[in-house]
């Protein structure tokens, strides 16, 4: 498994991204978090997901994606997760995304996406 942390000091938040099968997902957060009851992913079919976990007044974000191969699937689908990573970090500092104040939105999401694409892209 991948799996990357990446922080914001502005609303302070942490994101994990983790790529992997769901397998190793529920393994490595049941192993972290001390709970062999947790499930993340409810539908075998997904190829991501965001998931935050509420554990001792702690929030955990995730977003897991199967697999992240450059194709314009896999940016989709972590394009996808982002958007509602973002909209959770917003809404739980009780920051309404309206039309008045949707560049908050949107220099949110490209602080994250331009960490996490120089994080993952090709060694050249």
């Amino acid at each position: 498994m991948k799996h990357f942390v990446f922080e914001e000091k502005t609303f302070h938040a942490y994101l994990n991204l983790c790529i992997s099968s769901q397998e190793e997902l529920q393994t490595y957060w049941r192993k972290k978090l001390g709970d062999n009851e947790l499930n993340l992913v409810q539908n075998k079919s997904l190829d991501g997901c965001h998931v935050v976990l509420r554990k001792d007044g702690e929030s955990r974000r995730i977003i897991w994606v199967k697999d992240f191969d450059w194709s314009v699937r896999s940016q989709a689908t972590l394009a996808h997760e982002l958007i509602h990573f973002v909209w959770s970090v917003l809404e739980d500092r009780q920051i309404p995304v309206t039309r008045d104040n949707e560049e908050v939105f949107s220099y949110y999401f490209d602080y994250f996406f331009s960490l996490i694409w120089t994080k993952l892209k090709p060694k050249v």
